[in-house]
């Protein structure tokens, strides 16, 4: 049977709080690494029943058989020897997403092996297994990313995660990792040849729009950054209507909405040098930096009052509710909008999904996060938790997932599924959307670089400082940190490369 449960009162380090926001600083080697917090305390943890009844709180019961045969009929990596070990595994609570959690009483029944899951919220589980790795501890020997991706970066760059393809290489070639979106492969593999994390979701956001104001016969949908701003300008009419919702609260999801739109100008956060160009006029006439902070206060300016206090999960409700005639919304909340216990009546049946528009000169403004599990690289059980990650994430298991209320997946073959087209056909195209999005700030610094940059960020939608010196102020912070960590030598050190 498994053991599960919620820990929030784990931190022991000195927060340097900005209001909402946390930057911690943690000794790593000789230098510093750096991550930040920005979500609320946990919410309780769904019940994994001790059945091979996979449950989760908002889904609708699923059962599936358990597979008592031997290793070569499985999908995932299986070794008798492994009965009666016992992993420690954290986690991201999910709920009402399927998950992991769900599926441990079924992995108990095939394996043998008893898995005891701890399930932290979002702003805890770095500065909780940042300590661990500091010191060199196994008490978690299966590790889950916070859903932005770059902590896999950040671990992988200090050493703390194991690379997996060892373990694929023994696993039976029909979990098979190349069935796995390149939209969650980048952040995955980093952009090597080895793999830290496997992940089932990808989560990115999406152009919601009201059917009955947009589309064909009426206002016409927006294909470009442009054409969007001025179709929010067009329909912001407030108190009863406004053009748009994006988040506007200092938390991870404003840095990652952000960066869509500094896509759009052509933006890049630094040259094959390592030389920063957050603010530096491009090729095309655009200072990229600038460009896009401008961009999101105008956007702001178009949002519900209390814009500043919004966060990704807001969003939804705020143009559920008719407050809005469009919305940047994460791509796997989008069964709350067909909802009718959440959804207004004005608005249920009449939305619509569009791909983020690109920029005026077509540049992709896709991203894409997510979360996985990886193996601690202090680990003495590395097999058993193997065999629990490529269990989690196998066909079988994530056909499954996909299948239940607020199902999703990242896999190709699910995705081609029909019984995806059924029940949440929006996945596989959101899937695609977000393959062409570019790998965001992943180098060990990247999450002290979001911190900094969140930091500016705020402070001009918040009115404080200009557009202009927030972008100054991100390519100061750029410069300092590449140069900190010898980038600007002109050789990376570390062995993938983004910008």
């Amino acid at each position: 049977m498994s053991e599960k449960k919620d820990e929030a009162n784990v931190s022991r380090r000195s927060y340097i709080k900005y209001g909402a926001a946390a930057v911690v600083v943690v000794a790593a080697g000789a230098g510093g690494a750096y991550y930040y917090s920005t979500m609320p305390p946990p919410t309780p943890a769904p019940t994994a029943t001790q059945t091979v009844t996979a449950t989760a709180t908002g889904t609708t019961t699923v059962t599936l058989p358990a597979v008592t045969s031997s290793a070569s009929e499985r999908d995932y990596y299986y070794d008798p020897s492994l009965s009666g070990q016992s992993i420690n595994v954290v986690m991201i609570p999910l709920a009402p997403l399927p998950g992991p959690a769900d599926y441990v009483p079924l992995f108990e029944k095939e394996t043998g092996i008893k898995v005891n899951v701890v399930q932290l919220s979002n702003n805890l589980v770095v500065e909780r297994l940042t300590d661990m790795f500091v010191a060199k501890s196994d008490e978690f020997d299966a590790v889950q990313n916070v859903s932005d991706g770059i902590s896999v970066a950040f671990f992988a760059g200090n050493g703390w995660l194991d690379d997996l393809m060892p373990y694929v290489q023994k696993t039976p070639a029909s979990w098979n990792l190349d069935d796995f979106a390149q939209s969650c492969k980048t952040w995955m593999t980093l952009n090597s040849n080895k793999l830290y994390v496997v992940s089932p979701m990808v989560a990115s956001n999406v152009l919601a729009y009201r059917t009955d104001l947009i589309g064909e016969g009426l206002y016409p949908l927006p294909t470009n950054t442009d054409e969007l701003l001025a179709a929010i300008k067009n329909f912001n009419k407030p108190p009863n209507m406004y053009g748009f919702n994006i988040e506007g609260f200092k938390g991870e999801n404003l840095y990652l909405s952000w960066w869509s739109f500094f896509k759009a100008y052509g933006g890049h956060f630094w040259d094959a040098g390592w030389n920063p160009t957050i603010n530096t006029i491009n090729d095309e006439g655009y200072n990229a930096g600038e460009e896009s902070i401008s961009y999101y206060i105008e956007l702001i300016k178009n949002c519900p009052p209390g814009a500043l206090s919004i966060d990704w999960g807001d969003v939804p409700k705020n143009f559920a509710a008719g407050l809005a005639a469009m919305a940047y919304v994460g791509n796997i909340l989008y069964p709350l909008l067909v909802d009718p216990t959440f959804t207004s009546k004005d608005v249920l049946g009449n939305v619509g999904l569009a791909k983020s528009p690109p920029g005026p000169k077509g540049h992709d403004t896709s991203n894409s996060v997510g979360v996985g599990l990886g193996i601690n690289t202090f680990s003495t059980k590395k097999d058993a938790t193997w065999s629990f990650i490529s269990f989690a994430y196998s066909p079988r298991i994530m056909k499954d997932m996909a299948g239940r209320p607020w199902g999703y997946t990242t896999r190709e073959s699910v995705i081609a599924d029909p019984i995806l087209e059924t029940r949440a056909p929006w996945v596989g195209e959101t899937v695609e959307w977000s393959n062409k999005a570019d790998p965001n700030l992943l180098i060990p610094e990247g999450a002290k670089l979001e911190a900094l940059f969140l930091e500016r960020l705020s402070a001009a939608i918040g009115g404080s400082v200009t557009a202009k010196e927030a972008a100054d102020g991100m390519q100061a912070d750029l410069q300092g940190v590449l140069s900190s960590g010898g980038y600007l030598s002109g050789k990376a050190p570390v062995p993938w490369v983004s910008s």
